[in-house]
């Protein structure tokens, strides 16, 4: 599928085929025969991050594809993190588990710094090398910075039991999501943004904060693409097919994201229900199934989502990231399956 098809799916415009997009954080690495720990090891390395993008794609045949490994470099502000060379790096100290650091950081401090210009390079290289693929830009929600930035746990309990030093650290995170944002789009120029949002989850953070605070930041988010006339998918990570999660599927439908990439656990044919055609659909084959299931059941999946999705916007995708850890075999079996429909 060209390029051009694939962003008019995401407009809702009239495409042939079925588009298809993989969220790579670290799978590439295994066909491209490389380290995490080597990308990683003297804070980013453009060239590598752009060989594994495009070796995946090389591979397994998606329209679309992620344009860096990395998003912002939390290094400059003090977080540490462990490198491995067969998964993606773990956090073992978040940049403010110490709010008080924050006095001594500036959101400025990582817009300019050689790893953040190699974040930048990296979508230029895998322009050069896959110049008939569709290039994202992953933005993470203001949430989801404000949770790596202060730690996970510390984060939601600041949200509970002090919410000045939450305010502080939201704060913060608005203006790092800000300023790598307008530098990705300005200087990156991705076809597309997919707005990853795991911390947004009206399940873990409630309806008042979701309501009050949440969808007004995603909503920045997309107006400032917007504004750059590029089309903008949001990815929450919780279920919005059950429960407490179908409140908030209307609110992210009315602030006017084109696509709904949705995760692991939601249901495929009430997600198409509830959507009634009226976003792009992205979604298809649950993580774990890669990891856990058997042949049988990679065949028998996606063919089950495609019949669901048949005549609505759709772009097939796995439930979320893809790492080094799935089964090349199995990944391999999926997308074939997904092209020869």
């Amino acid at each position: 599928m060209s390029k051009d098809d694939f962003i008019s799916c995401i407009r809702r415009q009239e495409h042939s085929g079925i588009p298809t997009f993989l969220l790579d954080s670290s799978l590439g690495t295994v066909y491209a025969g490389i380290d995490v720990s080597e990308m990683y090891q003297y804070g980013f390395d453009a060239e590598l991050s752009a060989k594994s993008i495009s070796a995946s794609r090389r591979a397994l045949g998606h329209d679309a594809v992620v344009g860096s490994m990395m998003f912002a470099d939390y290094g400059a502000l003090g977080e540490e993190c462990e490198y491995c060379p067969d998964k993606v790096p773990v956090i073992i100290k978040p940049a403010f588990e110490d709010p008080l650091d924050m006095e001594y950081c500036s959101p400025y401090d990582l817009i300019d710094t050689d790893t953040m210009n190699e974040c930048i390079r990296s979508y230029g290289l895998v322009r050069e090398y896959e110049p008939d693929a569709a290039i994202a830009a992953m933005v993470p929600s203001v949430f989801d910075v404000s949770a790596r930035i202060r730690g996970k746990e510390a984060f939601l309990m600041d949200m509970n039991c002090d919410r000045y030093a939450f305010d502080e650290i939201v704060g913060f995170a608005k203006g790092i999501v800000n300023l790598v944002s307008d530098r990705i789009i300005d200087e990156s120029g991705p076809d597309f943004v997919v707005v990853t949002s795991t911390f947004d989850d009206i399940n873990l953070i409630g309806e008042d904060m979701f309501r009050d605070r949440s969808i007004l930041d995603l909503t920045n988010i997309y107006y400032k693409c917007r504004g750059s006339n590029i089309p903008t998918i949001i990815h929450p990570r919780g279920v919005l097919t059950d429960g407490g999660g179908k409140k908030a599927l209307k609110p992210l439908q009315y602030v006017g994201f084109e696509g709904l990439y949705y995760g692991g656990g939601n249901d495929h044919r009430t997600m198409a229900e509830m959507c009634q055609n009226q976003i792009l659909l992205m979604g298809g084959l649950d993580i774990e199934s890669i990891r856990d299931g058997t042949d049988d059941s990679i065949v028998k999946e996606p063919n089950d989502v495609l019949d669901i999705m048949t005549g609505k916007d759709f772009i097939y995708s796995c439930s979320d990231s893809v790492d080094r850890d799935l089964d090349t075999h199995r990944m391999e079996l999926m997308m074939s399956i997904v092209k020869g429909r």
